[in-house]
């Protein structure tokens, strides 16, 4: 408790009536008609009553206190806490200073809601420090209809924010963060259980190619992902991971056109018994697992196809395949000289796309008139130079072959019935773009 003092001062004067001494300072006069002299008591003859004549010294000394006394109460931030009291013949005087502020609280505690009323609460020099007892927390409670929402705002200047908002249906989730940084492009992962940690960051949106370059055993594909799944030896076998409800495959090939298979999950396995496929399937539900029944190296590449991707996403092109010892690809190319006698022509992108690097040369060549020509292939153009002791021929034909892509030093490839059938096939069902 604060501690009080007071003093006497027969001769201090007595403060004006109605005098204001501060916002926090309370200024009370109380006056009467007539002002008697402080009193002295003497003792009656009975030993619990006054005789009259001290009864109404009493009474008058009771009426000095109530009429006759002026003060003033002091609250808010006082030096200290004091009373004063001032005995005059003219009056009392009674000056009372408390300290009321929250600051001289130790240990204040609010009765009712704390009404902010949209000013700040701030702290000058120090951090703002929320100490919760023990395992309770500080709770961000939204109004009514409202989640609740904390708000990260930028500097005063700036009306800018960030906010987390709690979902309209919690679970009563405890997230748990690290105790560090990732590295660079790691993202936040949790165990099913609030516990976060870093993780490696997975792909964009929307679908995604996979290729695997080594020895596989499955792979699998969950939701709206793509997978282009290609096999140059050993079967495939494709297995739901678990009974549900029919997925429906899409398989691509280079042999035939597509096929769409439904699978069950209470059917089985399905498999392929070639080793030749080009296989391409979009899942739109469930779980889809593909395993390799022989273990192998999985690579973009088939034995053999007279249709091969293009230098764009998406984008095919069919060939005219020759049998040679190698597998080649071969184009024709007709120039107008006009009398030049150096040209250098560029070869067609999606055919050197197609061929191995360094592979393309001219086997062939013919001129609309006689002349001595010279021809070789650098990069991706053709050189064609003309002597001089004959006149450049109007028009010049050429024939450029090249191994196909991948198949460099694969000569004389040997091929199965069922290769065989479907190459005829093949044959008979493309047709080149118009």
């Amino acid at each position: 408790m604060a501690s009080v003092s007071g003093q006497s001062d027969q001769h201090a004067p007595r403060p004006a009536v109605g005098q204001l001494l501060g916002p926090r300072a309370v200024k009370f006069v109380a006056t009467a008609p007539q002002w008697p002299p402080i009193p002295s008591f003497n003792q009656g003859q009975t030993p619990t009553l006054l005789e009259a004549r001290e009864a109404q010294k009493v009474g008058a000394f009771i009426a000095n206190w109530l009429f006759y006394t002026s003060g003033q109460l002091v609250t808010g931030s006082p030096d200290r806490n004091r009373f004063e009291l001032t005995q005059t013949p003219r009056g009392n005087d009674l000056q009372l200073w408390i300290q009321t502020d929250l600051i001289f609280d130790n240990s204040p505690q609010l009765g009712g809601g704390l009404h902010v009323n949209g000013h700040p609460i701030f702290e000058h020099g120090r951090d703002i420090v929320i100490h919760p007892h023990g395992r309770n927390a500080l709770k961000v409670q939204g109004g009514e209809g409202w989640p609740g929402t904390l708000r990260l705002g930028g500097p005063p200047s700036s009306r800018k924010w960030i906010a987390i908002q709690c979902p309209s249906s919690p679970d009563n989730t405890v997230y748990v963060w690290p105790a560090a940084d990732g590295t660079s492009g790691q993202v936040l992962t949790t165990d099913g259980s609030g516990a976060l940690s870093w993780g490696a960051g997975g792909g964009g949106g929307g679908y995604s190619y996979w290729k695997a370059t080594a020895d596989v055993e499955s792979a699998e594909v969950d939701g709206e992902d793509e997978l282009i799944f290609e096999s140059s030896d050993g079967a495939l076998a494709i297995s739901l991971s678990s009974a549900g409800p029919v997925h429906t495959l899409d398989f691509t090939h280079t042999i035939f056109p597509i096929e769409q298979i439904n699978v069950d999950g209470t059917t089985g396995n399905f498999t392929l018994d070639t080793d030749n496929y080009d296989v391409e399937f979009l899942s739109s539900d469930g779980s889809v697992t593909i395993d390799c029944s022989n273990q192998g190296q999985i690579d973009i590449e088939a034995n053999k196809s007279a249709i091969v991707p293009g230098p764009g996403r998406d984008q095919y092109v069919g060939l005219q395949c020759v049998e040679t010892p190698d597998v080649r690809f071969e184009d024709v190319v007709e120039i107008e000289t006009d009398g030049r006698e150096f040209i250098e022509h560029e070869l067609d992108p999606t055919f050197v796309h197609v061929c191995e690097p360094g592979s393309i040369k001219c086997v062939g060549h013919s001129c609309s008139d006689p002349a001595i020509v010279g021809v070789r292939v650098e990069g991706a153009s053709l050189l064609v130079k003309f002597s001089p002791l004959t006149p450049p021929p109007e028009t010049i034909v050429l024939k450029v072959s090249g191994v196909r892509a991948g198949r460099s030093g694969q000569r004389f490839p040997e091929y199965t019935e069922d290769e065989a059938l479907a190459n005829n096939a093949f044959w008979q069902s493309w047709r080149p773009a118009e």
